[in-house]
């Protein structure tokens, strides 16, 4: 005890009460050290039990805050089973989120001092009393500015406490949490949808949404900025606001677009599964990718939310690479491109060629023609845009022409269809919408 006490003595000038004789002990810095070494020793038999441990604690309470027109203040106690005659803390904080402003001490006895550094954006705070500072009671509150939400324990970026000079644990006890919006994060809305904004209530806590409505669910069409507040029976108030804005939607959606050869023309065709102010198509071809001509113009659906099919044939090609694309464009001239296909073209009647009908596949069988192909026999493979292959049973081959039947599992997208007889595959692509 006596290295404890000297140091404590040497850096602390304060009153102690021995509450066992009554006598009111002081120290000053200059005292020699045989006083000092016998008056400790007399204070330390006294008080048999005075080491401060990290069971010890120092509790910010913002469960208990007052938040008024334009402040907080935290109430601060502390727990502890010894004798305690000095409390002090440092806390160290975010100035851009609040400012401090005061600490009010709630206990006569007790002589508090509070110094704000604004060079480091740290509170020191210490206290002392001649006699024993009341247990687990609130001692002073704290007040800083209030911002938006309220303060919590997070907020501090550190926390250093001292009970009698020594080291000690910190604490805080948190309010009920805010109600948080689901979908959490900024979103977007498309014009003419609606979106749904709730949150998980309190039945301790009141809320209000930015829109006046006090139900979990709210129902918004319209971008912004949409707040929910949380009240506490305090006063304070905790504020989660959602920014909301309004989606660019695609003036057309693709579920299919696709060019292949199809004996001496190039089959170019695509799906659309939605279409916004969409007047026409373009398809154009390139033999460079760069000198692109208009094929033909094909309208547009408008304004469309079902499957629509489009075909276009490129006729009297040269062999070799031809690619293709599509331009669509909207009412008021605003215009998008599609991907890129390339198409191989080989200007041959003995060119091996694979085709399926319907494509798009609608149903539970696929007929497929080959063409330069003169296998008696072919297997059949199916395999979706990951890899997987499905079963598909060869119901009929003969004059090169097939049926096959696919199988009842399996779902609408993209597959890889192809026909081999041991020696050559003959592939084709095709869009599944049952």
């Amino acid at each position: 005890m006596l290295p404890f006490l000297l140091l404590h003595e040497m850096k602390y000038h304060r009153k102690y009460s021995n509450v066992n004789t009554g006598f009111n002990l002081v120290f000053p810095p200059f005292v020699c050290l045989v006083l000092l070494f016998l008056t400790v020793t007399s204070l330390a038999k006294a008080n048999d039990n005075f080491l401060i441990s990290n069971q010890d604690t120092i509790i910010f309470d913002f469960s208990n805050a007052v938040c008024a027109s334009g402040y907080m203040e935290v109430p601060v106690r502390f727990n502890s089973d010894e004798q305690v005659y000095a409390m002090d803390f440092a806390l160290k904080f975010n100035p851009a989120v609040f400012t401090y402003i005061s600490v009010t001490s709630h206990q006569a006895y007790l002589s508090v001092s509070a110094n704000y550094n604004s060079g480091d954006s740290t509170l020191r705070f210490s206290s002392s009393s001649l006699q024993v500072i009341d247990n687990n009671t609130t001692l002073v509150s704290v007040r800083f500015s209030l911002p938006v939400s309220q303060i919590d324990y997070t907020d501090f970026v550190s926390v250093y406490t001292l009970l009698n000079g020594d080291d000690c644990s910190a604490k805080a006890i948190e309010p009920l949490p805010a109600g948080v919006i689901t979908p959490g994060g900024d979103t977007s809305i498309l014009p003419g949808d609606s979106l749904s904004l709730s949150f998980v209530p309190n039945a301790a806590l009141s809320y209000i949404w930015s829109t006046g409505q006090t139900a979990s669910t709210i129902y918004v069409n319209a971008p912004g900025i949409y707040s929910l507040t949380t009240f506490y029976g305090n006063g304070c108030e905790t504020v989660n606001s959602i920014l909301i804005t309004e989606a660019n939607p695609l003036p057309v959606t693709y579920l299919y677009f696709d060019a292949f050869q199809d004996g001496e023309n190039v089959e170019v065709r695509w799906i659309t599964a939605t279409e916004l102010n969409c007047d026409y198509f373009n398809v154009e071809r390139s033999f460079d990718l760069e000198d692109w001509i208009t094929l033909s113009s094909v309208q547009g659906a408008g304004n469309s939310n079902t499957l629509t099919e489009y075909a276009l044939s490129d006729v009297k090609l040269s062999s070799g690479l031809n690619y293709y694309r599509l331009k669509q464009v909207d009412y008021n001239g605003e215009f998008s491109y599609s991907l890129v296909i390339a198409v191989d073209f080989e200007n041959s009647s003995t060119q091996s060629d694979l085709k399926l009908f319907p494509n798009p596949v609608s149903g539970n069988s696929i007929q497929f023609q080959t063409s330069g192909f003169h296998a008696v026999d072919v297997s059949v493979r199916l395999t979706n845009m990951e890899g997987k292959q499905h079963g598909v049973q060869l119901i009929e081959y003969q004059n090169n022409k097939g049926i096959v039947s696919l199988p009842e599992s399996i779902v609408d997208g993209f597959y890889l269809f192809t026909v081999s007889d041991g020696f050559e595959e003959l592939s084709t692509s095709f869009f599944l919408k049952k």
